[in-house]
């Protein structure tokens, strides 16, 4: 549920800034490398009817959004589910990465 808008954007309940086009957001910087990079990632959710992956992390202090890469589209349903099951894991540490070609979201 937005906390408030304009015509562009609005915040969303984490406070970070979200575009009504989600298509302006960037995706998440994941690294090629086996150790990943750790974020601390408040939230996951999609854009639309599940169109998009998303979620909210903290970086220095700053909310932000961004997109999560198709390859992570069931890790992002599997958050989803479980907290829609009254078990949500956020706010956590997560480390993503890219190791043999194949993404990865593991919770430190």
């Amino acid at each position: 549920m937005p906390v408030s808008s304009n015509d562009d954007t609005f915040y969303n309940s984490k406070g970070a800034k979200c575009y009504k086009d989600w298509t302006k957001h960037q995706f998440l910087e994941i690294p090629v490398c086996d150790d990943g990079r750790i974020y601390k990632v408040l939230s996951v959710g999609f854009f639309g009817r599940m169109e998009q992956a998303n979620l909210t992390i903290e970086n220095n202090g700053h909310r932000e959004c961004y997109l999560l890469p198709n390859e992570l589209l069931d890790w992002a349903v599997d958050c989803v589910s479980l907290a829609n099951m009254g078990c949500n894991p956020f706010p956590s540490q997560v480390q993503f990465g890219i190791a043999d070609n194949n993404y990865y979201a593991e919770f430190c």
